[in-house]
């Protein structure tokens, strides 16, 4: 990246903690407090993110020549390592599953959604590409994973597709605006459980804004003071904090979110000096929960289901239904998925990117220069 934004980093790791927080399922009272109500809502979030990350890194080089082909080689060294490493977690959950169903165990039954087909799907990336609107997956988080690989190609047709520069952000205005048409329009019209069957819209749009807001802060034409962003962007920010923190359900005020966050990212652009928002995002743990938030996003799942039988377990077998069994679960929870998701990070998803970019540079040739990829 270009200039790096540590305040969108920082927040990218509190996120993906919430997240993880969010979906707990079994009683307790940190888990269901506030600030973990609307946690799916991040989801739009590092969608935004990620249109401005990926328009910060390859708008300039894809309008240039820059291989489009490269480009979905670079994106998948990026993503597909640590998903087909959840996938085989799932799989090995999944098996233990089997075994605990057979010795008389409560829990659900194994190989009934995760099956075959759901494998397959999540293998080739298109489980939540609205195939299989019951939700073929393995690892649930994985579905966002699938729209955002496929929603890559829309952007980078639609750089390709705009041979005037003036036209670029009106078409990704109009990808935004006639996506949340067909989201408001879909026969589900709950915004918070579109994922398996209109994802790939929800994701269109918040990368498209996420795209807008990078062009934006590119262009450099914003005389805005200095006492005015700073004001909007603790406004944003409380707004944000307040979507995903009251049982707003889905109600059409979710929809507003991608807006709130490109708003955020947009007023922290352009921010000229560090606010208290940006020293506690930029705080060295809050830094580190930014580094390995991809992980902690994508291994949390299957160690959520794994405690979650935990406390079945204990409730129905040893009487263990108390408060302090549920929170110290929470606790142990957390810190296994900050100890896994470490170790995933530097044994699996940046070693296995940098294996696979030195096979996609020896097959595309020397990377042009410029910004890094």
């Amino acid at each position: 990246m270009a200039k790096r934004y540590e305040t969108l980093d920082g927040i990218r790791g509190i996120a993906a903690l919430s997240v993880a927080l969010g979906h707990i399922r079994w009683p307790s009272v940190i888990s269901h407090s506030p600030p973990f109500v609307n946690t799916s809502l991040w989801v739009d979030f590092f969608f935004v993110l990620s249109g401005f990350v990926i328009s910060l890194n390859y708008y300039d080089k894809i309008a240039g020549g820059y291989s489009t082909l490269r480009f979905m080689a670079k994106r998948f060294a990026r993503l597909y390592p640590l998903h087909f490493l959840t996938l085989l977690l799932s799989v090995a959950y999944e098996v233990l599953k089997y075994f605990a169903y057979l010795k008389g165990f409560p829990t659900e039954a194994p190989f009934e959604d995760n099956n075959l087909t759901a494998f397959v799907a999540n293998l080739l990336l298109i489980q939540a590409l609205g195939f299989f609107p019951d939700g073929a997956t393995w690892n649930g988080p994985s579905w966002s994973i699938s729209v955002e690989f496929y929603t890559y190609v829309v952007f980078a047709i639609a750089v390709l597709a705009g041979s005037r520069r003036v036209l670029r952000p009106y078409i990704f205005g109009g990808l935004a605006i006639l996506s949340l048409i067909i989201l408001a329009l879909s026969p589900n019209r709950e915004y918070l459980g579109v994922e398996t069957d209109f994802g790939i819209f929800r994701c269109i749009a918040g990368f498209s804004i996420g795209v807008l807001v990078q062009r934006l802060i590119a262009a450099e034409r914003m005389r805005v003071s200095a006492r005015a962003v700073e004001i909007s962007k603790y406004a944003l920010a409380a707004f944000a904090l307040a979507l995903v923190s009251f049982p707003t359900g889905n109600q059409p005020i979710t929809m507003v979110a991608p807006f709130v966050f490109g708003g955020f990212i947009l007023a922290s652009g352009l921010t000229t000096r560090d606010d208290l928002i940006d020293r506690f995002l930029k705080h060295s743990a809050v830094q580190w929960l930014g580094a390995h938030s991809y992980s902690i996003y994508m291994i949390h799942s299957v160690i959520r289901l794994g405690f979650g039988n935990i406390y079945d377990l204990g409730a129905s077998k040893f009487g263990l239904g108390h408060w302090w069994f549920a929170e110290g679960l929470v606790v142990a929870y957390i810190g296994l998925i900050l100890i896994v998701s470490a170790l995933a990070y530097r044994y699996v998803e940046l070693p296995a990117q940098a294996l696979l970019n030195r096979v996609f540079d020896r097959y595309f040739g020397p990377a042009p220069q410029g910004r890094s990829t």
